[in-house]
């Protein structure tokens, strides 16, 4: 083994390990919502994919997040231009690729007989907007400021982001959808 893969061993392993705990514990969520989610087709439909998107948002802030920084484009660390039009482009995409989500588990519900009425509609609008915000919002303050502070302990940031935040997006979107549905149904 040589050194390159010791070190990435090293500094991924225990951020493996408590990201795949963090995950397992998201379950507990869905236990809370099990009838409504079985009975509520676009719910169904739109969990796995929320899940999905969401991770993938907190992927695609670690990446380039860690680019940046070892670019040398982070100056004035959250004050830097690249890193607000990051942030600013990634928000802007959430919230259109939410909206998307909700319409399309709407209409393939529709499509397969489920009895949608616009307040079920306005109601998983709700549900995936909300989830999508607070997730992604969390996802890159959590991001970002890990990202800094193993890079100023000379640690590779690449090592451990994007598994913390694909943690952070399974755990947090289980709660959160969880809640919300708790809440609107």
């Amino acid at each position: 083994m040589n050194q390159l893969t010791g070190t990435i061993i090293k500094e991924s392993f225990r951020i493996i390990i408590f990201a795949a705990i963090l995950s397992s514990l998201g379950g507990i969520g869905l236990e809370l919502i099990n009838e409504k989610l079985i009975a509520i087709l676009p719910l169904l439909i739109i969990f796995p994919a929320l899940n999905n998107m969401i991770g993938n948002f907190g992927t695609i802030i670690s990446a380039n997040f860690t680019t940046l920084l070892f670019t040398n484009q982070l100056r004035a660390r959250w004050k830097s231009k690249k890193l607000r039009e990051l942030l600013r482009t990634l928000f802007i995409t959430a919230f259109f690729s939410a909206i998307f989500l909700a319409t399309l588990a709407s209409l393939i519900s529709w499509y397969k007989g489920f009895p949608m009425t616009s307040e079920i509609f306005f109601k998983i609008l709700i549900i995936v907007l909300v989830c999508t915000a607070v997730l992604v919002t969390l996802i890159c303050l959590i991001a970002v400021s890990a990202g800094f502070y193993y890079y100023h302990i000379k640690q590779d940031p690449d090592n451990k982001l994007i598994a913390l935040s694909t943690s952070i997006a399974d755990l947090g979107g289980l709660i959160i959808f969880s809640i919300l549905i708790h809440i609107m149904f």
